[in-house]
Protein backbone atom coordinates (compact mmCIF):
# COMPACT_ATOMS: atom_id res chain seq x y z
CA UNK A 1 0.00 0.00 0.00
CA UNK A 2 1.16 3.52 -0.81
CA UNK A 3 0.18 6.80 0.83
CA UNK A 4 0.16 9.88 -1.39
CA UNK A 5 -0.75 13.42 -0.41
CA UNK A 6 -1.81 15.70 -3.25
CA UNK A 7 -2.48 19.41 -3.33
CA UNK A 8 -5.60 20.08 -5.39
CA UNK A 9 -7.87 22.87 -6.48
CA UNK A 10 -11.57 22.53 -7.31
CA UNK A 11 -13.08 22.99 -10.73
CA UNK A 12 -15.19 26.14 -11.02
CA UNK A 13 -18.38 24.14 -10.52
CA UNK A 14 -17.13 22.56 -7.27
CA UNK A 15 -15.65 25.86 -6.03
CA UNK A 16 -18.95 27.69 -6.49
CA UNK A 17 -21.09 24.86 -5.11
CA UNK A 18 -18.97 24.12 -2.02
CA UNK A 19 -17.34 27.53 -1.47
CA UNK A 20 -13.83 26.03 -1.41
CA UNK A 21 -10.55 27.17 -2.94
CA UNK A 22 -8.19 24.24 -2.39
CA UNK A 23 -7.43 21.08 -0.47
CA UNK A 24 -4.84 18.59 0.55
CA UNK A 25 -6.00 15.15 -0.50
CA UNK A 26 -4.69 12.08 1.29
CA UNK A 27 -4.90 8.77 -0.55
CA UNK A 28 -4.09 5.27 0.70
CA UNK A 29 -3.87 3.09 -2.39
CA UNK A 30 -3.60 -0.68 -2.71
CA UNK A 31 -0.54 -0.89 -4.94
CA UNK A 32 3.19 -1.50 -4.73
CA UNK A 33 3.82 0.55 -7.87
CA UNK A 34 4.19 4.30 -7.14
CA UNK A 35 3.41 5.33 -10.72
CA UNK A 36 0.24 3.24 -10.81
CA UNK A 37 -0.80 4.48 -7.35
CA UNK A 38 -0.32 8.12 -8.33
CA UNK A 39 -2.34 7.64 -11.53
CA UNK A 40 -5.17 6.03 -9.57
CA UNK A 41 -5.14 8.83 -6.96
CA UNK A 42 -5.19 11.48 -9.68
CA UNK A 43 -8.19 9.76 -11.28
CA UNK A 44 -10.12 9.60 -7.99
CA UNK A 45 -9.49 13.31 -7.41
CA UNK A 46 -10.57 14.17 -10.96
CA UNK A 47 -13.72 12.08 -10.52
CA UNK A 48 -14.65 14.33 -7.57
CA UNK A 49 -14.30 17.49 -9.68
CA UNK A 50 -10.84 18.54 -8.52
CA UNK A 51 -7.56 19.22 -10.32
CA UNK A 52 -4.23 18.03 -8.94
CA UNK A 53 -1.75 20.88 -8.48
CA UNK A 54 1.14 18.85 -7.07
CA UNK A 55 2.20 15.75 -5.19
CA UNK A 56 3.28 16.83 -1.70
CA UNK A 57 4.51 13.47 -0.42
CA UNK A 58 4.31 9.75 -0.89
CA UNK A 59 5.53 6.75 1.04
CA UNK A 60 5.06 3.04 1.46
CA UNK A 61 2.60 2.15 4.21
CA UNK A 62 3.55 -0.35 6.91
CA UNK A 63 0.09 -1.90 7.07
CA UNK A 64 0.71 -3.80 10.30
CA UNK A 65 1.94 -0.72 12.18
CA UNK A 66 -0.52 1.75 10.69
CA UNK A 67 -3.67 -0.26 11.39
CA UNK A 68 -3.16 0.82 15.00
CA UNK A 69 -2.14 4.44 14.40
CA UNK A 70 -4.00 7.72 13.92
CA UNK A 71 -4.81 6.93 10.28
CA UNK A 72 -5.91 3.36 10.99
CA UNK A 73 -9.47 4.03 9.80
CA UNK A 74 -8.21 4.94 6.33
CA UNK A 75 -5.67 2.12 6.14
CA UNK A 76 -8.36 -0.41 7.10
CA UNK A 77 -10.76 1.07 4.54
CA UNK A 78 -8.04 0.81 1.88
CA UNK A 79 -7.47 -2.84 2.78
CA UNK A 80 -11.16 -3.64 2.30
CA UNK A 81 -11.57 -1.61 -0.89
CA UNK A 82 -9.08 -0.52 -3.52
CA UNK A 83 -8.08 2.47 -1.44
CA UNK A 84 -9.20 5.39 0.68
CA UNK A 85 -9.35 9.11 -0.09
CA UNK A 86 -9.78 12.07 2.29
CA UNK A 87 -10.12 15.73 1.30
CA UNK A 88 -8.86 18.31 3.81
CA UNK A 89 -10.39 21.56 2.57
Amino acid sequence: MIFIQFEAMPTQVVAARDNVAGAYVNCWIQSNDAVQAEARGRQWISDQGWIVVSVKQYRAVDVHAETRGPDSEYVLEALKADGSIVFHR
